[in-house]
């Protein structure tokens, strides 16, 4: 978590601003070179890319910040010119027709959702931040549902949801995991011919699907 900035209040898009104003300077120095447009994909997944993927996985990106990065990559893209093509076309894959643009929203859910297999991971080698994150999800539970608090253990394991909406009072970065898996169905749902008894016996006991 080096480099991350947590707790006391934190606001999200100060936190960003000196990578968005290093990545706007670079890209600058860049265009003066006149780079092809292969060279400016690679600049862009160098600069954007590359300056933004840690402090996304430790601090998370808010919405406005990647409304902001994305222009800015598509302004760099066509050197300020107004878009000929698609955005979504040029970041699809080159035998497709595009060019593989840096596709910031997909790099992100890419970055949460192997969080979230970080979350899910139940061996002995679980990181102390999965358990503490199972405390807090379960603390979120919605007033509707009549569960028993000592019973709830992983949301992904038991039948209890919460709220992700506007409302939700879980941290932004378990907020943003749990809606990403939502949108990509991520479920617990093993072979049962491959399911071993000592495995289906760690299960919780309330609350099975």
């Amino acid at each position: 978590m080096l480099g991350a900035f947590v707790g006391n209040n934190v606001n999200e898009i100060n936190v960003w601003e000196p990578t968005i104003e290093k990545i706007v300077s670079q890209l600058e120095k860049w265009n003066r070179s006149n780079p092809t447009q292969d060279g400016r994909r690679l600049i862009i997944g160098m600069e954007v890319g590359g300056r933004t993927q840690y402090l996304t996985r430790v601090q998370g990106m808010p919405g406005s910040v990647l409304k902001r990065l994305t222009k800015i990559t598509q302004d760099f893209a066509w050197n300020g010119e107004r878009p000929m093509i698609k955005a979504e076309t040029l970041q699809s894959c080159i035998p497709e027709g595009g060019k593989k643009i840096l596709n910031i929203q997909a790099r992100n859910d890419a970055i949460e959702l192997m969080k979230c297999k970080t979350y899910l991971n139940f061996s002995e080698n679980r990181p102390d931040w999965a358990l503490i994150a199972d405390q807090l999800i379960a603390n979120c539970i919605t007033d509707t549902q009549k569960t028993d608090q000592s019973s709830t253990v992983n949301i992904c394991l038991q039948t209890w949801t919460v709220s992700t909406d506007k409302r939700s009072k879980l941290p932004a970065s378990l907020l943003s995991m749990l809606k990403t898996a939502n949108v990509y169905g991520i479920i617990i749902d093993p072979p049962l011919p491959q399911l071993s008894k000592s495995h289906a016996n760690m299960a919780p006991h309330w609350y099975r699907p």
